[in-house]
């Protein structure tokens, strides 16, 4: 399923919230993911690991969110940068 461009930039925000509500803690997409759908009533729509990795690196891409390694395990994590708490006040 294709998601529009509304659902896209609803997902990018409520990722970016979760980070921010999260600041001092990394996660892998599908762990952000699983959080951000726990929330009732943020999402409306469903959405796969692979859409929310792609709007992770939108983020990413905007600087709003850096890639963190893990020495224990395997995968890439996402924390929410500077940037990016600010433009989740700002409503961006």
């Amino acid at each position: 399923m294709l998601l529009t461009k509304t659902q896209l930039a609803d997902l990018r925000f409520a990722l970016l919230a979760e980070l921010v509500n999260a600041h001092e803690v990394a996660f892998s997409a599908e762990v952000l993911l699983r959080r951000v759908l726990r929330q009732k009533g943020l999402l409306d729509f469903e959405v796969t690991v692979a859409e929310a990795e792609t709007a992770i690196g939108v983020l990413h891409q905007a600087g709003y969110v850096s890639v963190q390694g893990s020495k224990i395990a395997d995968g890439v994590y996402y924390q929410v940068t500077p940037a990016g708490v600010l433009a989740h006040r700002r409503g961006i």
